[in-house]
């Protein structure tokens, strides 16, 4: 189970405990990712500009307030186009941008990338945050090919396609994309 996944459990975990406090939750000391979470928060991203992809989900939900409250703008990329726009009037509509789209569409990422740049006047990272799984727990041999394929789709060229689109941006800036693997 990956670390993000263990951060928005509450109780014991194999690395370490975990404890929800007003909508976040805090790493124990045991846990691996808190001192690269330690690291993160003394990083200040006030006039920054991060595209987060999967927005309208639960790692991109809270990941998009994470940064916001560090201070970024964001464009909020998801295909659910009322979540998208919801986080956005929660998170202030200045500083934020929802955009319905998907990541498996190239021009679509290209569209968000230069929306970011219109609206904001830059992108400095890229949070290729979206993904999907199997409806069902399922192993390859068991595994409809068309959802298998997806799945691929979504989770590795749409990462691709959202980094490809971004990196004009992202070198001009001299900063970085992020990519969450999905599990």
């Amino acid at each position: 189970m990956s670390a993000t996944r263990e951060c928005r459990r509450e109780g014991s975990t194999d690395r370490g405990t975990v404890v929800r406090s007003g909508g976040f939750s805090l790493v124990a000391e045991s846990h691996p990712m808190r001192r690269r979470l330690q690291f993160m928060a003394r990083y200040s991203l006030a006039d920054k500009t991060v595209l987060v992809t999967g927005a309208a989900g639960g790692i991109g939900g809270a990941s998009a307030r994470a940064l916001s409250a560090r201070g970024a703008n964001l464009v909020l990329v998801g295909r659910n186009s009322s979540s998208v726009a919801a986080l956005a009037r929660e998170l202030g509509e200045e500083r934020a941008l929802p955009l319905a789209m998907d990541v498996t569409d190239p021009a679509a990422m290209e569209e968000a990338v230069g929306g970011a740049v219109d609206r904001f006047g830059r992108l400095d990272v890229v949070f290729a945050n979206a993904g999907i799984a199997p409806e069902r727990p399922a192993t390859l041999a068991t595994m409809d090919a068309e959802v298998f394929e997806r799945i691929v789709e979504v989770n590795v060229l749409g990462v691709w396609r959202t980094v490809r689109a971004s990196l004009p941006q992202i070198i001009a800036n001299h900063t970085r994309p992020v990519d969450r693997s999905a599990a």
